[in-house]
């Protein structure tokens, strides 16, 4: 085997979740600011002729004047600040950027289309579906910065990516199946909301990172790394903070939040491996259901060598074995 750096990564969930075992079918939905913008009442104007110029649909000015108070829609004065709900505006499209790609990715750029591949630089319009194959992975990078990672085996739908109003940006994903990791940038005077939909469950998140997974029993798992998400299905919702998970199976509730475990801690770890095939062992973890461990060439874990979950019996110490072919 040629001189190839790698490294180990592990993680485990919440009590029967592994970190990174295949999430369900969600929907989530992250928010880092506010959900309406203000504008300046100029002499002359009329709420009918604002909502003509911002709103998708002008005739939902009613809403905007609920959503103000106003006693009367008819009468607004200059100075006045007027609220518009971002998810009323109008918006200008977006296009995502492949920023990362690694392995075997694919684009289909409408429905029925042929899957081509994707290249580092590609544009990513609305409407288009990628996935990554076996040991593949890949990033997409909005103009928001707000990026989403595909880890491999993973079918991802943009439904919707635009902005709205002057920094405002709404991304709508489809999670099919698979594994991603959606991470919003802090940035200054601009708010963001990222929307990733699974059949089973909705994810609200504010400034964060999180990872969202589904698998094809149509089940979903959430788990947070940093901020706050509200994960909502069949009519309760769930608010997880930094460290915390929670599970959704098609058609029912979702769990109370429940914190994620520490890593496993790693036994007999060397600083150098010369045969074949690797072997690593992990000291047992409390309430864990099962380990899944990844060998990268980047200590991002986004060069993925190999992909594996183990569940070996739970008196016993954890091993994972890789049988790496020579390179």
């Amino acid at each position: 085997m040629g001189r190839m750096r790698i490294f180990l990564r592990y993680a485990i969930c919440f009590p029967a979740v592994a970190v990174l075992c295949l999430m369900l079918p969600v929907a989530a939905f992250a928010s880092s600011g506010k959900d309406s913008i203000e504008l300046r009442v100029e002499k002359g104007d009329k709420l009918i002729n604002i909502c003509r110029k911002y709103l998708e649909d002008p005739q939902k000015w009613r809403t905007v004047a609920k959503f103000n108070r106003m006693k009367n829609p008819d009468l607004i004065l200059p100075g006045q600040q007027v609220k518009i709900p971002v998810g009323l505006m109008r918006g200008v499209l977006l296009d995502g950027k492949v920023t990362f790609v690694y392995g075997d990715a694919k684009v289909q750029k409408a429905e029925k289309e042929e899957w081509v591949p994707l290249r580092l630089g590609d544009m990513v319009s609305r409407g288009s579906s990628i996935k990554t194959g076996k040991a593949s992975s890949l990033e997409v990078t909005f103009e928001d910065r707000n990026s989403i990672f595909l880890k491999p085996d993973t079918t991802l739908s943009i439904t919707a990516s635009e902005k709205k109003g002057s920094n405002y940006t709404m991304n709508s994903l489809y999670l099919t199946t698979g594994r991603i990791i959606t991470n919003m940038k802090k940035t200054t005077g601009a708010d963001s909301r990222i929307n990733v939909k699974t059949p089973s469950a909705i994810a609200s998140v504010r400034g964060t990172e999180f990872r969202v997974s589904a698998d094809h029993e149509e089940a979903v798992r959430t788990e947070v790394l940093t901020g706050t998400v509200t994960v909502s299905a069949a009519g309760k919702a769930v608010e997880l903070h930094q460290g915390e998970g929670t599970y959704v199976q098609k058609g029912s509730a979702p769990v109370d939040a429940r914190k994620l475990l520490t890593p496993p801690i790693p036994l007999d770890l060397k600083a150098i491996y010369k045969e074949l095939p690797l072997r690593f062992t992990f000291q047992q973890t409390t309430g864990a259901y099962s380990v899944r461990g990844l060998l990268a060439k980047d200590r991002e874990g986004r060069n993925v060598v190999e992909d594996k979950v183990n569940e070996p019996p739970r008196s016993k110490l954890r091993g994972i074995q890789y049988k790496l072919q020579q390179s």
